[in-house]
């Protein structure tokens, strides 16, 4: 641990006064325990604090079940109602999920909701993935993330601390990924040296294929976590071929958090102490183990805009056994969904799906949505409009500019407006689809 690493690590634990206090809770209390207390005071606050739950008619005694799933539609809809009435008092931020639903939604969260992420990605690296806090703190590790970071009026001595000993690299996924970037993107990991990388699964592998097609040497971190989007086997393969190190697969959402990850059994793990998870069938019962259904969601901490069983658009299989890693964490055998794919340009260049989540952020307008890559110089976009809201000028032409500026000026562009977006031969509602990259992807398997 040098100098720098000492200082970053000494602030970080000046500043955990919650998170380290919701981590000890987390080790000392079983977990069954944990989950039920932090569910009842969860519901209890939501019929009592929250106009939409309240007009339910339901009370703090009622039972889980018997709350209706709550879905994407219903919470843009009911979106100021779901918010607590003692919001005014509460360190919220609000923050916007795309998904792979194609159906971009807003939320409000609290400080106790982020401090208990903080303290589950603390429990996940230290206990699951076996490396310690202090040694997590005091290295430097890489995020290949997009940052959306929250403007605050003023910064404590320990957050110009923090910032000046930042012990993160961050490089850019939604960018146009061009050998160039590639390349760059390389060095900088090269020069860094993390002793770990967080990621988005996507991108890493268009990454770690860059390098493997080049023969270019990584260097090799302890281990990878993936994230965001679904991690296939054969990009699993390529990015463990590239770093040298196991790639362990991370589930969750903005919504509601931290929900499972892989162990180093390879295991996916629930975080119970943060959200508890149903997983149902079509008439809404729970799965047996080894069968799969769709995944419910409630966030435990999350105090400033509760969601009860929020059913987040993925699948999810239950597992018919214990993990070999002794952890008393339930085990998922797969979660499937997360489906975000990436763009591919005249020029060879990469332009990752996300980039298109956020054309329509702001576009009320629009109920859901597809972006659809037909080939590389053409486009095609299915949108659903919201009822009662009318099309803004010029909104088609500046989302036309928005895509032209990733795929090109030549870029052809088609929008069409429809009753239900198209889904994939499975089933799934994509955001952002490319036809070309999925081709490139099979020639890999």
């Amino acid at each position: 641990m040098n100098a720098r690493g000492r200082l970053y690590y000494v602030g970080a634990m000046l500043k955990g006064a919650e998170w380290l206090r919701y981590l000890r809770e987390i080790k000392s209390t079983a977990q069954e325990e944990l989950s039920s207390r932090h569910l009842k005071e969860t519901v209890s606050h939501a019929t009592t604090n929250v106009p939409y739950y309240a007009s339910l008619g339901l009370s703090p005694t009622t039972k889980l079940s018997s709350f209706p799933l709550l879905t994407r539609r219903l919470l843009r809809e009911h979106f100021a109602d779901l918010q607590s009435l003692d919001l005014k008092k509460r360190h919220w931020s609000k923050t916007c999920s795309g998904g792979s639903t194609g159906e971009p939604v807003w939320v409000i969260h609290d400080r106790a909701f982020r401090q208990w992420d903080y303290a589950a990605d603390m429990y996940y690296l230290s206990v699951l993935l076996e490396m310690p806090i202090s040694y997590y703190l005091s290295h430097h590790r890489l995020l290949l993330w997009h940052r959306r970071g929250h403007r605050r009026r003023w910064l404590s001595a320990i957050d110009w601390a923090a910032r000046l000993l930042r012990q993160c690299t961050y490089l850019e996924p939604y960018t146009v990924c061009s050998e160039e970037t590639l390349l760059g993107y390389v060095q900088t990991l090269n020069r860094a040296r993390p002793i770990m990388i967080w990621a988005f699964a996507g991108s890493l592998y268009e990454l770690a294929r860059f390098a493997r097609e080049r023969s270019i040497s990584l260097h090799r971190p302890r281990f990878v976590i993936s994230s965001v989007e679904m991690l296939y086997p054969a990009m699993r393969r390529t990015i463990e071929e590239a770093f040298g190190c196991p790639v362990h697969d991370f589930y969750g959402a903005a919504e509601v958090g931290r929900v499972a990850a892989e162990c180093t059994h390879g295991r996916l793990h629930v975080f119970t102490f943060n959200n508890h998870v149903e997983v149902l069938d079509p008439e809404g019962r729970p799965v047996a183990p080894g069968e799969e259904g769709r995944l419910v969601l409630t966030p435990l901490h999350n105090h400033a805009m509760p969601l009860l069983r929020y059913d987040i658009g993925d699948m999810a299989r239950v597992s018919t056994g214990d993990c070999p890693c002794g952890s008393p964490l339930p085990v998922l055998d797969k979660v499937t969904g997360r489906v975000v794919e990436h763009f591919v340009t005249t020029d060879g260049k990469v332009v990752y799906g996300g980039y298109f989540i956020a054309m329509f952020y702001e576009h009320a307008w629009i109920s859901e949505f597809q972006v659809l890559q037909q080939d590389v110089d053409l486009i095609s976009v299915y949108y659903k409009k919201m009822p009662g809201h009318e099309i803004p000028p010029q909104a088609f032409s500046q989302l036309d500019a928005l895509v032209r500026e990733v795929m090109g000026a030549g870029c052809r562009i088609e929008w069409l407006e429809v009753d239900a977006v198209p889904r994939t031969p499975i089933g799934k509602h994509l955001h952002a689809r490319s036809l070309v990259w999925e081709e490139r992807q099979l020639r890999d398997v």
